[in-house]
């Protein structure tokens, strides 16, 4: 059926319910009908009904009692659907910027797992926030009312309860393959088990490994990048000729174990690449364990002193479709290099059958642990998923944070932590609708300070309209402007645009 014969259609059932209850649809229920999604907040019920007032002619001067014909309706920007500034964006490059940060121009991945540009960014100042944790160690902390991607649509922040679930984005179609897989496997060694701190004047550039596997391929990746093998030791590698230079370009120089992060382009890198990253990682400080009883396969897990490194590593699993948790680990009575003091590590796990058999499958890795993985890991029972969900554990009370949102183009999401949420929905895109719907034989105007933003409200505003049954002109339904056959329609312009006249 072509989509002017279900518009008919549909517009006849509408009418039918109109017919039925004796009136035309509310704003509310056309809301409910043109985008069933759209999380209701107390300043659109306010909206409708200034709207349904003004339509009606209900709407007066409290002075002269006449009509009022023209509203002006004032709302923080994006009111209502704000996160925390400094929650981690993905952007359409791979890597992660602070909400604070994003710009209007950039790419930011979507719910679609595709990059899309942002159209305008909204601060919004301090608001009340929550902060949500999941079952895999993740954070995430926004103005409640903000919308996330639950396995049961779109909630709202302040609706969700310990045990729904968030939606984390695995594997999207992002990535760059400039860089050769023997950077990402000599950055993984450099991570894991790399001294590369200040001594004296200069750096170090020595990586600890006894493995004989491993051993040759750190050479074997210094030399594919031209650089030199220093003097032998039977415990460690040592790398010159350039290493150093390197090691500043890539941000490891003069870091310590718990000042190491992932360099900025590996997350940059395809997934095949970012497997060669992890395989490197794994081989320095990861283990393979066996699990007894009715249950055969194996775990997988890695160890840091550093938090935040092993959240980009959880990220990076994600990116190749990979779910892992993150836990913290207290010594209270020390370690064997403490001793009696209280020593907090991190730990990440890899536990499901699928997760296990996607990593060795994914991860190419130069090291005796390799033989055990494959040994272990038993075969995949699922298919791979754009969404995975993550279950809330705990929300507790954030205090007022420095808030914003984006307009994304298209896909109208982005990711927040990890987690896919929804941008800002303007009302103009489903009041402007509504009045076209009401009023088909006038004419609605949306303008913006530019015109992109313009045109991507009317192009939302006309699927509204059409979704409610609304009929289009066949020779007029442009984004620009569009009209209905009863003569009205909508247009829009940016600053600059043409106006005059219309």
């Amino acid at each position: 059926m072509s989509w002017t014969k279900f518009s008919r259609r549909f517009r006849a059932l509408i009418r039918g319910e109109e017919a039925a209850k004796g009136r035309p649809l509310t704003f509310r229920e056309f809301v409910q009908i043109a985008n069933p999604r759209y999380r209701w907040a107390w300043h659109h019920e306010l909206i409708a009904s200034v709207f349904e007032r003004l339509i009606s002619g209900e709407l007066r001067h409290p002075k002269s009692g006449k009509a009022i014909r023209r509203v002006f309706v004032f709302v923080p920007p994006r009111h209502g659907k704000p996160i925390w500034e400094e929650e981690l964006v993905l952007m359409g490059d791979g890597t992660t910027k602070p909400l604070k940060e994003v710009r209007v121009g950039d790419e930011v991945v979507t719910a679609k797992g595709r990059p899309r540009k942002v159209l305008a960014v909204h601060v919004q100042g301090e608001l009340p926030c929550i902060r949500m944790t999941t079952a895999t160690g993740r954070k995430v902390t926004t103005e409640p009312t903000h919308a996330f991607l639950t396995p049961g649509g779109w909630k709202k922040a302040g609706e969700l309860s310990p045990g729904e679930c968030l939606t984390v984005l695995q594997g999207p179609t992002i990535g760059n393959d400039v860089t050769p897989a023997e950077a990402f496997r000599l950055a993984g060694y450099f991570v894991g088990d790399g001294a590369c701190g200040k001594v004296s004047t200069t750096i170090n550039a020595k990586i600890t490994a006894l493995d004989t596997i491993e051993r040759e391929d750190i050479v074997r990746c210094a030399e594919a990048l031209g650089f030199e093998i220093g003097k032998p030791d039977k415990d460690a590698i040592t790398l010159k000729g350039g290493v150093r230079d390197w090691l500043r370009e890539t941000g490891l120089s003069g870091k310590g174990s718990r000042e190491k992060r992932v360099p900025e382009f590996v997350k940059q890198g395809t997934p095949e690449l970012i497997g060669h990253f992890l395989g490197a990682y794994f081989a320095c400080d990861g283990s393979i364990n066996r699990r007894t009883g009715a249950r055969r396969d194996c775990c997988v897990e890695l160890y840091s002193v550093s938090g935040d490194l092993l959240a980009d590593v959880q990220d990076l699993l994600a990116r190749i479709g990979v779910q892992s948790t993150i836990r913290e680990k207290v010594a209270t009575r020390g370690t064997n290099f403490l001793p009696g003091a209280r020593y907090v590590s991190y730990r990440l796990s890899i536990t499901s059958r699928d997760d296990v058999a996607r990593f060795a499958g994914r991860v190419p890795m130069f090291h005796s642990k390799k033989a055990t993985l494959d040994e272990w890991a038993l075969p995949r029972q699922t298919f791979d998923s754009l969404y995975r969900p993550d279950e809330i554990v705990s929300i507790e009370d954030a205090g007022m944070l420095l808030c914003r949102c984006l307009t994304v183009k298209e896909d109208e999401t982005f990711t927040a932590a990890g987690f896919v949420v929804h941008n800002s929905e303007l009302i103009s895109r489903l009041a402007s609708a509504y009045l076209v719907y009401r009023h088909p034989s006038k004419w609605v105007a949306i303008a913006s300070y530019g015109a992109g933003l313009a045109q991507t409200l009317s192009r939302a505003a006309r699927m509204n309209y059409r979704t409610a049954g609304g009929e289009l002109s066949p020779d007029m339904r442009a984004v620009r402007q569009w009209a209905t056959p009863e003569g009205g329609g909508l247009w829009c312009c940016g600053v600059g645009g043409e106006a005059t006249g219309k």
